[in-house]
């Protein structure tokens, strides 16, 4: 099913509504359909969670895509065994069409040797650290302030994932900043990156790392050799 990147939200909500109407086979299935929406089931979803979420959606080669990890993986299949007959975005129907789905085994593994990934649109810096971006003259300051996010954002996903890390465990730090814009995230307006960076860990690849990922944003992937 094609979608552009603005139809995410669109995406995501008829994705969650469906998956709050089948309830009763999540929980049969001992999952939590707060894994969609990254909101407390048991507060009927009014109260957010500040976690990584396991449950991302996303936009792949023009397609609708949905990446999940850990126990978003499980729900994620559960779902898409008992998918909705169809979904509406901008006023307009569509079957719901599954043209693939695939899976593998993770494990969030530290690495002998550090490994470079790219990562795209990706929301790095939040209202304190914006302030801070915007007063600093110069390029290695901001680099700096970058370095800092991309380690923060790791070790989120290294918690929200279970296992968390102690911090002289991580080694991470961004290499290259390409190109900037400006996105529109719940009708604010956001500065994003497209960058490459450097880890000690194993990555999943289109996980999204920073602000907003299970809107799509800060989609990362290894950085092949021939991308170099």
């Amino acid at each position: 099913m094609a979608i552009y990147t603005r139809q995410i939200p669109q995406f995501r909500s008829e994705v969650i509504q469906w998956a709050i109407k089948q309830k009763d086979m999540f929980t049969a299935a001992g999952l939590s359909v707060d894994l969609f929406l990254n909101r407390d089931e048991s507060e009927d979803f009014a109260r957010k969670h500040y976690r990584y979420p396991l449950v991302q959606y996303q936009v792949a080669g023009r397609n609708a895509a949905i990446t999940a990890i850990g126990d978003g993986a499980e729900a994620l299949l559960l779902f898409l065994d008992n998918p909705p007959p169809h979904i509406r975005l901008d006023g307009k129907k569509y079957f719901f069409d599954i043209k693939s789905k695939s899976g593998k085994d993770f494990e969030l593994e530290k690495l002998a040797k550090p490994r470079a990934y790219r990562i795209f649109k990706w929301l790095a810096l939040n209202s304190e650290n914006y302030a801070k971006w915007i007063a600093m003259d110069s390029l290695r300051q901001r680099a700096g302030l970058l370095d800092s996010c991309i380690y923060g954002h790791i070790l989120s996903l290294a918690a929200g994932l279970g296992k968390p890390l102690e911090a002289e465990e991580l080694t991470a730090y961004t290499r290259s900043i390409g190109k900037e814009s400006w996105v529109r995230v719940n009708d604010r307006k956001k500065l994003a990156f497209d960058a490459t960076f450097v880890c000690n860990l194993a990555l999943p690849d289109l996980i999204g790392l920073g602000q907003s990922p299970a809107h799509g944003f800060g989609k990362t992937r290894t950085l092949k050799k021939d991308d170099d």
